[in-house]
């Protein structure tokens, strides 16, 4: 406080000599508040436009990409669909072995052939439950103690599955790997439908 009181009496006592030093210091203070005021304006107003062309732009690419998640699963949806109705499919669901080559290289040529499409899916496995048999989009077929997705077929055998399911995968190099899961009946069991 007392500070305070001897800057006002040093002030008081020694103020600038000349008037043209005051009208200069003056004139700059009224010169200056104005741009630091439209400075401030106009760089608010910026800063909201960046802001807003951010939250556009994220939004866009946003949209886009749950667009090729839902054209990705409406494919799959559909390719599980064909699956059901294909005879070589439907053979091996009926009659499980390994030992019909023909049959089974053709089925899982067919499941590769889905695989590559570029239609999102990475892996596809055709499951006898029958006989516990799987052959799958990788060209190889196993029996279920073999088979690295367990999970898989054990939630289908047991009917608590959705046709469409997030799962996780756990890799042999100990990380996770999220994914969806399709699951679709083969032979294609039809809607029940009820007159109430």
């Amino acid at each position: 406080m007392k500070q305070l009181r001897l800057l006002l009496q040093l002030y008081r006592t020694k103020r600038p000599a000349s008037a043209f030093i005051r009208t200069f210091l003056l004139l700059n203070v009224f010169a200056v508040i104005p741009i630091l005021c439209m400075a401030m304006y106009f760089s608010s107003m910026a800063e909201r436009f960046w802001k807003s062309e951010s939250y556009r732009f994220n939004q866009k690419a946003f949209l886009q990409y749950t667009n090729q998640v839902d054209s990705k699963i409406l494919s799959a949806r559909q390719a599980a669909s064909q699956m059901a109705d294909n005879k070589s499919i439907l053979s091996f669901i009926t009659d499980p072995t390994f030992s019909e080559v023909q049959r089974n290289t053709l089925i899982m040529k067919s499941l590769n052939d889905l695989k590559t499409a570029e239609n999102g899916m990475d892996l596809i496995y055709l499951f006898s439950n029958y006989e516990k048999l799987v052959l799958t989009s990788d060209k190889t077929g196993y029996t279920y103690d073999q088979f690295y997705d367990k999970a898989a077929l054990d939630s289908y055998s047991s009917g608590s599955y959705e046709p469409m399911m997030d799962r996780t995968y756990d890799t042999d190099t100990g990380g996770t790997h999220e994914f969806i899961t399709i699951y679709q009946n083969i032979p294609r069991i039809p809607p029940v439908h009820l007159d109430v």
